[in-house]
């Protein structure tokens, strides 16, 4: 949840100060995205019913194996994570091309 009420801060912390002056903010917020994607999708393949279940064993989340709760892991969190690693390219593009020192900065 704090990264995504985190994600308007950023975005006005971008649009006041520019790619040079948001580019560590931006990045931190797409790289803190990217893995709280990763823990929870992790954390419900560990608790869901089947064979790699290592999590829950008495009580195994067996909602997440069922529509529309499948549709998370499978749809919205590709999706995001594509979003966040986008912004992360668009954002590199954009400072390369104006030759801004966050060009220089490679992204994690």
């Amino acid at each position: 949840m704090l990264v995504g009420i985190a994600a308007p801060f950023v975005a006005v912390r971008l649009a006041r100060g520019g790619v040079e002056r948001a580019w560590r903010w931006v990045l931190a917020w797409c790289t803190l995205g990217i893995v709280d994607l990763v823990v929870a999708v992790t954390g419900g393949f560990l608790t869901a019913p089947s064979a790699f279940r290592q999590l829950a064993l008495d009580n195994p989340n067996a909602a997440i194996t069922s529509y529309p709760f499948v549709l998370i892991p499978t749809l919205a969190v590709p999706v995001s994570i594509v979003l966040h690693v986008y912004v992360i390219v668009r954002l590199r593009t954009r400072s390369l091309a104006a030759g801004t020192p966050a060009a220089r900065a490679r992204p994690a």
